[in-house]
């Protein structure tokens, strides 16, 4: 892309220059998509009194010229469009990437099925199809809604769960044990598998805990550990958009979640809804620029500047430990109480299975396929990490340390009377 592209947001002063773009941008795609729907003054008029007044609107800018514009409603991309010369620069996936940093929690949009061209653009970009319509439009053309969802470094493959699957109450949430008692009503927000959501139930019998998970596969699991088990459920859940009512839980609680989120003080605000006022928030999260291992190993440390770099393209925070307690000042929190803990793998057994994870990750889990994807490794060098790790695991005096950093916090209080809902009952 020309280094002399600028983005910025749209003004009245550039509501010619947008309209223009835009009638020549629809006219030049004629016939992948169909001509618009609206006289070209009427256009101008909806670009001038509705389109930058009232929506999110960007332009892309080069030596004064407008050549590329992006307009977002809500969750929606509304409007994608560059300057017809301009297409193949680069200018479109800027502003796709710009789109993904103003909604990290997701995106969708409208595309006519015929513009195969765009599809294929979107498809590069990591939206997927999930509906389509027979021309429910002002075109009347058939059409396919298009969604992208941050994607989740590990994925869920064996190598990943089988971590997931090793984690307790006690080796992953001593920290908010204290804090729990018979009767509590639980919220466990990413909580995979269920290991840790079993373990607070068990705690807080006869109460009720309630695990969610974004993975209808993982939960399956979940609820097939859980066997007869009362007190807990299972859901799948968007922790953007909890199903539940304002004030439903005393406690919620997150593992490992926040650094896998493009925005997490939004995550946050959301549990803070629906935990009842002076309701304990429990948020725990590797933090793995401050793992720290011995003795030193070359595959080792590129692997996690590799980690680094992936979960940066993912729009996540591979480093999210240190930040959490700003995080939940952010989110509005009261009675912060932050601290850490560690994972330690420093006998030959638990270095074998840390590593063993961790080869089997590098070679096959979604981290290996996003790494490639990127551009950022090759199959390669990822066998050569891979066998990094198999081969540090042998070291007699291996030592690998894992940071955590750990809230606990407090829902504000207010005063007057809050009606409460049994979340069993959601």
């Amino acid at each position: 892309m020309p280094p002399d592209v600028t983005f910025r947001r749209a003004s009245s002063a550039d509501a010619e220059a947008v309209a223009s773009l835009y009638l020549r941008a629809r006219h030049a795609a004629v016939p992948a998509i169909p001509p618009p729907a609206h006289a070209d003054d009427d256009v101008r008029a909806f670009v001038r009194n509705r389109m930058i007044p009232e929506r999110e609107a960007w332009v892309a800018v080069d030596g004064g010229a407008v050549v590329g514009l992006l307009v977002l409603d809500g969750d929606d991309i509304d409007q994608l469009y560059l300057e017809p010369s301009r297409v193949g620069e680069g200018i479109g996936s800027r502003m796709i990437d710009l789109a993904k940093s103003e909604r990290p929690a997701g995106l969708e949009l409208w595309a006519f099925q015929s513009n195969v061209r765009a599809l294929a653009f979107y498809e590069r970009h990591g939206f997927v199809a999930e509906g389509w319509s027979d021309g429910d439009n002002e075109e009347r053309e058939p059409d396919v809604r298009l969604r992208w969802r941050p994607a989740y470094t590990h994925g869920h493959h064996e190598s990943v769960l089988r971590s997931h699957r090793w984690r307790t109450a006690e080796n992953s949430a001593a920290y908010l044990l204290r804090k729990l008692s018979p009767g509590l009503r639980v919220l466990d927000v990413g909580c995979g598998p269920g290991t840790i959501t079993l373990d607070l139930a068990r705690r807080v019998a006869p109460g009720t805990v309630v695990g969610v998970d974004a993975s209808a596969e993982v939960i399956a699991e979940a609820e097939a550990a859980c066997g007869a088990q009362e007190g807990v459920r299972f859901a799948v859940g968007d922790v953007y958009a909890l199903d539940f009512e304002e004030g439903s839980f005393d406690v919620v609680h997150a593992h490992q979640l926040l650094q896998h989120l493009g925005d997490p003080v939004a995550a946050l605000r959301e549990m803070r809804r629906v935990l009842r006022p002076g309701g304990t928030l429990a948020v725990r999260d590797s933090d793995y620029g401050a793992f720290t291992w011995a003795p030193a190993s070359v595959p080792m440390s590129r692997w996690l500047e590799l980690y680094h770099e992936v979960t940066l393209r993912n729009g996540a925070e591979a480093d999210a430990g240190r930040h959490l307690l700003r995080w939940v000042r952010a989110a509005g929190f009261t009675g912060i109480e932050a601290g850490s803990s560690t994972w330690t793998f420093a006998d030959a057994e638990s270095r074998a299975w840390w590593c063993g994870l961790w080869a089997d990750r590098v070679r096959q889990s979604s981290f290996a396929t996003q790494a490639v994807t990127y551009g950022l490794a090759d199959a390669e060098e990822l066998e050569e990490l891979a066998e990094g790790f198999l081969a540090w695991s042998l070291e007699e005096d291996g030592w690998f340390v894992v940071l955590h950093g750990e809230v606990l916090a407090e829902a504000p209080r207010r005063s007057g009377t809050v009606r409460f809902t049994d979340p069993s009952r959601n």
